[in-house]
């Protein structure tokens, strides 16, 4: 007869949210960038792009801030690419139920349970 060992649910360990493992993220903050929104990384991209060409046509700032507000508004009305997601999160900028941050909880990996990374949050954070 063998024996079957269920591992203790990880809910109360500091790396845990939303069922997923946050361990890589807090040892190395921002080093995984698949772990970021695909979403938020295209904005910031576009973000980017903008002000390379706003530089390079030398446009000034309230001009360049007024375009920007209306690039970003019709950017976030777009639908999302984004298969992971998922509408109801009213906290995140695009109001995906996924969101952690800037990070997406369907790309990190699954909690496997109390582990030996397993570190208890304080008291006043359960």
């Amino acid at each position: 007869m063998t024996a079957e060992f269920l591992r203790m649910p990880g809910t109360n360990c500091i790396h845990y949210a939303k069922g997923r493992c946050l361990l890589t993220e807090h040892q190395n903050p921002g080093l995984d960038q698949e772990i970021r929104c695909r979403e938020l990384r295209r904005l910031g991209k576009e973000f980017d792009d903008f002000l390379v060409h706003a530089e390079h046509f030398d446009i000034g700032e309230d001009v360049a801030t007024r375009i920007l507000q209306e690039r970003m508004q019709k950017s976030l009305q777009r639908q999302t690419h984004c298969q992971a997601y998922h509408p109801g999160d009213t906290d995140s900028l695009l109001g995906c139920a996924h969101a952690l941050g800037d990070l997406c909880a369907q790309s990190l990996p699954r909690c496997p349970g109390r582990c030996p990374a397993f570190s208890a949050k304080p008291e006043n954070d359960i």
